[in-house]
């Protein structure tokens, strides 16, 4: 006859880990928590307003300023870029809206923490 099995050691040996912890329901490649990226699915219907170009007046008020910048490296300010990934930007944007109770100063964008 056979040995008698230990009920106790049988529940142990098939009681997985993962069935006490909560499944992870959201795209954690792409997102810190549930949070953001619900708040990813609302930002997506939302229009996005780019960046306005403007241009400065040499002979105003503010002639200075061009020269200001570009002795600061800020010359991308004056020409932002034209063609913007909204899908990454909106990634961003939904990223740094924090969790509740936290006050994080990082985001998540193309699965890489900024």
């Amino acid at each position: 006859m056979a040995p008698k099995r230990n009920e106790a050691s049988k529940k142990q040996k098939t009681s997985g880990a993962g069935t006490s912890r909560e499944e992870q329901t959201f795209d954690q490649t792409r997102f810190i928590g549930p949070e953001q990226e619900e708040r990813y699915t609302k930002l997506v219907g939302r229009s996005i307003w780019y960046e306005r170009i403007f241009d400065i007046n040499l002979e105003g008020t503010y002639k200075s300023l061009p020269g200001i910048w570009t002795s600061q490296k800020w010359d991308k300010l004056l020409n932002p870029h034209h063609k913007i990934n909204t899908e990454v930007l909106q990634e961003f944007y939904a990223n740094a809206f924090p969790s509740k109770g936290t006050a994080s100063f990082s985001t998540k964008v193309g699965g890489r923490m900024i």
